[in-house]
């Protein structure tokens, strides 16, 4: 089952998230104290893989708090929709015994009182009002037994290097620990059942005698240390040899160590080879070994299914070690999805925006979640243009690589032109069409206005300026003319049109792809519409640009677009259909192939 979207209400800070779309990887930016970890916490305690549980006083509005208290029926907090697999919707079809019956998608919420609600958006027509089909035996009992579970993991479980056995055991029995001191509880146990010791065991074989022992005491003391010690040297070996099979960044090695009551982390590696407490090793080292704990042990039993909620990670790595975490992610995203939060621009791969949301505090004090990455305006949130900083940040990082590193860059007026190319250029790389020597590199410029700025940024190192790919319509052929009679006067070679490159007149980078294909995917994208069965593809025409005829179906559909975002979001539906490699946007077959091709010679 896949996390398509979720929806978090009357939780903390929340009142209504709106639904927010989820990638394989979702980045949730903003502020301090804009609410991201109130975004991430109610998926937690929808499905936990361990802890997780609701507290009224923690979890309720504070605003709230003594409405909901003791209603009788308190509010649901989050509602999360997944996709079935064809294996899982052919298990469905078995349990209901209806081969017919296509149950592709669930909704499944939880309320402040621990109950689950199932509801399903293509739920087949029953046979009559009293043939529930969501109460037929078996489905609700296999989609709870399928649904993912959720591993969170924060700073605060971060571990320490000593630990002080008998506290330890007392605190894995205490239900009223603070935040910080339960989580680190929580490392502990998944470190001890990990390396498969009993803390109570380990702290017994280092008790000493009271008095003057004999000498059969001291031989049966002297042998339970002894095997105390092989206990955690054989530990120590199987840690290391797994966590270096895990994490490919350094070479280390664990020693685990127990003296009295006292456990110890000793780490060491091939640069310093002396055993340092892990305490004193970087906050990064502790972040990784910490996390690796709570990630394995804690999705052991559903690795195949749990989704990571990881807050702030990476937060004290060097950024350049935070931009490495992204070759982690993505390699742990292949079996796993993740959703974490972030508000340093180092953590935002300015490649995948369509991967990001805003997360900002509204005018009303509550917290909003937008994929729009440019609505300050219009959304008018108190610390919108902030929460949206690392991403702007991190475009404008990803333009000073282009001055460090040898690559081609591209300017594209928005983000969704950067998906749509960046996904046509590794369709191309991989079918063997193209091997550009540099890598080539989309830059968003944030419409025409911005083209002059940043190609003289780029071009300021080596007076070499970036081809211009621009849209055919009105604006775009406006400035076209402007910068061939001013900036690119010298280089208009590198100005270069959609509209050379399509037959559409006024065309953008969305009218590059085959227009009946590229219909039948925004069919999918947008809402149904009401009373009617005309969908998008049906109504669509080849002699206009595509995101013109969107606008007019969704107008007179009564479809809201959600706001400007809507290119994006599309874009980066398309741009998954693409790097899937099925062929349902484009093949070597269409016509617009070769003029994409043509197109990408241009660049070059």
């Amino acid at each position: 089952m896949l996390l398509v979207k979720f929806r978090v209400t009357e939780f903390r800070s929340v009142q209504d998230s709106g639904w927010i779309d989820a990638e394989q990887i979702t980045a949730l930016i903003g502020t301090n104290e804009s609410g991201k970890t109130n975004i991430m916490l109610p998926l937690w305690k929808l499905n936990p893989a361990a802890e997780g549980q609701i507290d009224l006083q923690d979890d309720l509005p504070r605003d709230k708090y003594h409405i909901y208290r003791n209603a009788s029926k308190k509010p649901i907090f989050i509602r999360a929709q997944y996709a079935l697999n064809a294996e899982e919707q052919a298990e469905l079809a078995e349990i209901i015994e209806c081969e017919s019956a296509e149950i592709s998608e669930v909704i499944v919420s939880r309320d402040f009182d621990g109950n689950y609600k199932y509801e399903f958006p293509n739920e087949p027509e029953h046979d009559s009002e009293e043939d529930d089909f969501i109460d037929v035996d078996g489905v609700t009992e296999y989609i709870e037994s399928h649904m993912p579970k959720y591993v969170y993991y924060s700073n605060y479980g971060n571990l320490d290097s000593q630990i002080f056995l008998p506290q330890v055991l007392q605190n894995m029995n205490r239900t009223d620990l603070g935040v910080k001191d339960a989580a680190k509880v929580r490392t502990l146990k998944t470190l001890f059942k990990y390396v498969n010791l009993d803390p109570n065991e380990i702290t017994e074989m280092g008790t000493e005698i009271n008095g003057t022992p004999n000498p059969a005491q001291i031989d049966a003391t002297a042998k339970k240390k002894k095997e105390r010690e092989i206990l955690l040297s054989s530990a120590s070996a199987g840690f290391t040899k797994s966590f270096n099979e895990w994490w490919k960044q350094g070479n280390y090695t664990f020693d685990f160590k127990a003296d009295g009551n006292y456990f110890r982390i000793w780490v060491s590696d091939s640069v310093r080879p002396e055993p340092i407490e892990l305490e004193a090793r970087s906050t990064g080292l502790q972040w990784f070994f910490s996390f690796y704990l709570v990630f394995l042990v804690e999705s052991e039993l559903h690795h195949r299914n749990a989704i990571l909620l990881l807050d702030e990670p990476g937060l004290t790595l060097h950024p350049l070690a935070q931009k490495d975490l992204f070759l982690f992610f993505e390699n742990l995203s292949q079996s796993n999805q993740m959703i974490y939060t972030t508000h340093s621009p180092f953590m935002v791969d300015s490649n995948h925006l369509e991967r990001v949301r805003s997360v900002y505090v509204d005018a009303s004090g509550k917290t909003v979640v937008s994929a729009d990455l440019r609505a300050a305006e219009r959304l008018k949130g108190k610390n919108q243009p902030q929460s949206i900083y690392p991403a702007h940040a991190a475009l404008g990082l990803s333009v000073s690589d282009t001055l460090l590193i040898n690559c081609n860059p591209i300017l594209v007026e928005g983000e969704s032109d950067q998906l749509y190319l960046s996904a046509l250029k590794n369709l191309l790389i991989s079918k063997g069409k193209i091997s550009p020597l540099k890598e080539i590199v989309f830059i968003p410029t944030g419409g025409v206005k911005g083209i002059k700025a940043t190609s003289a940024i780029l071009s300021g190192v080596n007076e070499v300026k970036p081809p211009v790919l621009i849209d055919g319509d009105k604006p775009g052929v406006k400035m076209a003319n402007e910068l061939k009679a001013d900036f690119y006067a010298a280089d208009t070679d590198k100005l270069i049109m959609v509209t050379d490159f399509s037959s559409v007149p006024e065309a953008e980078v969305e009218d590059l792809l085959p227009k009946a294909k590229l219909a039948k995917v925004i069919a999918r994208f947008l809402p149904r519409p009401e009373d009617t069965d005309e969908e998008f593809d049906d109504v669509v025409v080849d002699n206009k640009p595509i995101c013109n005829q969107i606008e007019e179906f969704a107008k007179a559909q009564g479809i809201d677009l959600g706001g400007k975002g809507w290119k994006v979001r599309l874009a980066a539906m398309v741009k998954r259909e693409i790097l899937k490699g099925t062929d349902k946007v484009i093949c070597e077959s269409d016509p617009e192939f070769a003029k994409i091709l043509e197109l990408f010679n241009r660049f070059s």
